[in-house]
């Protein structure tokens, strides 16, 4: 789908061949790859996060955890706010120094791009759409990342992130009205992001996964996976300091109820023991009065 003719200066785009045609000033015309056009712009999404192929590797260093990542943990114990932003190359960047973890702000934009998929004839999806072949073989000729930036499966990893962040977790979901909004908020991200998934059939509209308790970075996220790996680092690296902080974390179950089961033990006992002891001291100053 392009013109015959260009005029000069003039760009235009050729749909099935994913290229851009430019018209020079001597009256020549140059093709250009779009992702390689497109790569000029800097990286417009993350970079994959491919399985290496090394045995000697640690697979769990790969594995998310999903009580790490909820927002409940994250603003609780990592101390982090949400930043909405409009850009989706900063979807999930985490800013240590201000103690932001940016989000894209509307999903729907996400959405509506994954359903134009599914309609191949329209313009959208014609420039849009990503051959296959590329998510299995990328190119090493042009910016890994650009040539991922308009599939299929980065935007449902988006859409899923806010599943993974907030609605598997109830305090999660229940603490997203605090959180301060843009101007414009989209009513899919009050969905997303306000309500339990099993509330609503959106992710049952698009083909993703079951929610899980842990994840595999580079299989469930493998374009987002890394992002994720480094905010689960950053919470690893934060410790309760605080009694308060302590009653906040919740990410093993096992250790959270087993310290406080020892607390609640260990204070019970110390209380009969003080009571015991002030009793005696009782007897024993009505002893030596008599």
């Amino acid at each position: 789908m392009a013109s015959n003719k260009a005029s000069r200066g003039s760009l235009e785009i050729e749909l099935d061949r994913r290229s851009v045609r430019s018209a020079c000033s001597n009256g020549g015309n140059v093709h250009i790859d779009l992702d390689q056009l497109l790569s000029h712009f800097g990286s417009c999404v993350p970079a994959p996060c491919l399985r290496p192929l090394d045995p000697r590797r640690d697979f769990y260093a790969d594995i998310l955890v999903a009580s790490n990542l909820n927002y409940y943990t994250i603003s609780k114990i990592g101390k982090l706010r949400i930043e909405w932003v409009e850009s989706l190359s900063l979807h999930l960047d985490l800013h240590e120094r201000s103690s932001k973890l940016r989000l894209f702000a509307f999903p729907s934009f996400c959405a509506l791009l994954c359903q134009q998929f599914e309609k191949q004839d329209t313009f959208l999806s014609k420039i849009v759409s990503t051959s296959e072949d590329i998510l299995e073989t990328p190119s090493t000729s042009v910016n890994h990342s650009v040539q991922y930036a308009y599939s299929y499966d980065f935007l449902i990893e988006v859409l899923c992130t806010y599943r993974l962040i907030f609605g598997q977790d109830q305090k999660s979901y229940t603490m997203f009205s605090s959180i301060p909004s843009l101007e414009v908020v989209d009513p899919l991200l009050k969905s997303l992001c306000g309500k339990s998934y099993n509330k609503q059939g959106f992710y049952s509209t698009f083909e993703v996964g079951e929610a899980k308790a842990q994840y595999t970075a580079s299989a469930d996220f493998p374009l987002l996976g890394q992002r994720l790996l480094d905010l689960q680092k950053y919470m690893n690296e934060r410790n309760p300091s605080d009694l308060r902080t302590l009653w906040y974390d919740r990410r093993d179950v096992l250790r959270f109820y087993t310290f406080w089961a020892v607390f609640l033990v260990g204070g019970i006992s110390i209380l009969i023991s003080t009571l015991s002891l002030a009793l005696t001291a009782v007897q024993v100053i009505e002893v030596y009065n008599k």
